[in-house]
């Protein structure tokens, strides 16, 4: 009898405890099934959010944008600062940073001499240490900026050194400027100030004013004129032939060596003929 007790008090247990682990469960899946949030809650999730605002539509939003206003997806930004470079002008010449070629040099001018990506005001096309817009031999090395002349070329690369020549004219195309260029009659006036290129007047004195000094002017009519002399022109053709310091020059006008050359045979042969013919 109370073996039979025992037995129907276990199996009574048994079914108690699984009566009750099956009830937990069922419980636990009404949890899950309740929606505790609230109706308002319910409805904010069913709204979608704002998105944010893009005002140059560049892809970046305004609030992390450095050009809000200025399209720059690439947000480039040279020199970390909170501006981008489309809208930011760091050197304050009124070119904004993504065209300027110098960002940190002013220069509204934005001149660039050698066309490379850099400006004069920023750039050193020789190395020499001095930048393109104040040396004066931009793709000459000069250090230091030598100018004997002051006409603004450094003497490294003025083909005058001596004597001021901005415009550099050097008509025959050697090393040598016009403004320097040989003194032709070696009368201490250089050639493109004498008045008689190829005769020496150191005077330079012009008496009729027509701009060919006395020295070689024949059409000098003045009452102060000197002896009639022979009328100069400008060479057509000249040749430096330096030969112990000696100088050739031949040219087209009336004072022609080779005319005078041709002259001085005639007169030898009319000296031969006249004495040949008194014997």
């Amino acid at each position: 009898m109370k073996k039979s007790a025992l037995i129907v008090t276990i199996m009574v247990a048994t079914v108690f405890v699984l009566a009750s682990s099956a009830y937990a469960r069922r419980a636990d899946d009404i949890d899950v099934m309740i929606d505790y949030t609230s109706p308002a809650d319910r409805v904010s999730e069913r709204i979608p959010s704002t998105p944010p605002v893009d005002t140059d539509r560049d892809g970046v939003a305004d609030e992390i944008d450095n050009c809000p206003l200025v399209a720059n997806a690439d947000q480039a930004n040279f020199n970390s600062d909170s501006q981008g470079d489309v809208c930011d002008d760091t050197d304050g010449d009124t070119i904004m940073d993504s065209v300027d070629n110098c960002r940190e040099d002013e220069n509204t001018d934005q001149a660039n001499v050698d066309r490379d990506a850099l400006g004069d005001a920023c750039d050193d096309s020789d190395i020499d240490g001095f930048n393109d817009d104040v040396d004066n031999c931009v793709d000459i090395y000069n250090d230091p900026q030598t100018d004997q002349d002051e006409d603004g070329l450094g003497d490294a690369c003025d083909n005058c050194r001596l004597v001021a020549n901005v415009d550099q004219a050097n008509s025959d195309g050697d090393r040598i400027g016009d403004a320097c260029e040989m003194d032709w009659d070696n009368d201490n006036v250089i050639d493109d100030q004498d008045n008689c290129m190829l005769r020496d007047n150191a005077d330079q004195i012009d008496t009729d004013g027509d701009g060919l000094g006395d020295a070689c002017d024949a059409s000098c009519d003045g009452p102060a004129c000197p002896a009639p002399a022979a009328e100069e022109t400008a060479p057509t053709v000249e040749q430096h032939i330096s030969d112990g310091g000696c100088s050739l020059v031949t040219m087209g006008g009336t004072q022609s060596a080779f005319t005078g050359l041709i002259l001085m045979v005639m007169a030898a042969l009319s000296i031969a003929g006249i004495r040949k013919g008194s014997r």
